[in-house]
């Protein structure tokens, strides 16, 4: 997947899922080799947002840990992201079933997603409709689904919220760019010891609760 669908999927900014692969914060093995732009595996989202939340109160040789292992996880085992590493307690459950959902989202809506030479051209378009993805949005967005059902017959709620995600994860070009927001509270951390001195290095929060 793009990383802007994984920041849409991890509900983070783009810019800032470049920088945890810049930083290292990313297992080499999501991020995809071979491709001119940078391509991560759907395992990433739930690295990206564990970093976003939980792992804004971890040194970054404990958050490289936690993402080794969470790269290990099947997404679609929720209970496997509440783990235990060095005494302390991550619990991502909560976030990881909102990944899994967004996750199936963000494939239904490419797969809803469909673009032919000899429909309007090649413009994306709704399928089995010639309705253009980003019409139908920018209508959502600057009214409510409501209107854009009622000027559109042919299209269906699915339909709509399927151009409002896919046009979120591929804006038309000289759009501004922007993808996610703050992270919800839904990570939940518990130390059962005093961080190391190795383990506060590079920033991270004293004692955790």
């Amino acid at each position: 997947m793009t990383v802007r669908e994984a920041a849409v999927v991890a509900d983070v900014s783009v810019r800032k899922v470049h920088q945890m692969i810049d930083e290292g914060l990313l297992p080499d093995e999501v991020v995809v080799k071979g491709s001119r732009e940078r391509r991560l595996d759907p395992s990433a989202c739930m690295i990206i947002r564990f970093n976003a939340t939980a792992g804004l109160r971890l040194s970054k040789p404990m958050r490289t840990k936690v993402a080794k292992k969470m790269r290990k996880i099947d997404p679609m085992l929720v209970e496997a992201y509440r783990m235990v590493l060095d005494e302390i307690t991550i619990d991502m459950s909560r976030a990881a079933e909102e990944n899994r959902r967004r996750l199936g989202e963000m494939e239904a809506a490419k797969a809803m997603v469909v673009s032919d030479p000899d429909v309007r051209g090649g413009l994306p378009v709704l399928m089995g409709t010639r309705l253009g993805v980003y019409e139908v949005a920018g209508l959502i967005e600057a009214g409510s689904m409501d209107e854009a059902l009622a000027a559109y017959p042919s299209l269906t709620p699915e339909l709509a919220r399927a151009a409002v995600l896919f046009a979120k994860a591929h804006p038309r070009t000289g759009r501004p760019r922007k993808a996610g927001g703050t992270p919800a509270n839904d990570a939940h951390l518990v130390a059962t010891r005093v961080f190391s001195a190795d383990e506060l290095e590079g920033g991270a929060a004293g004692n955790a609760t």
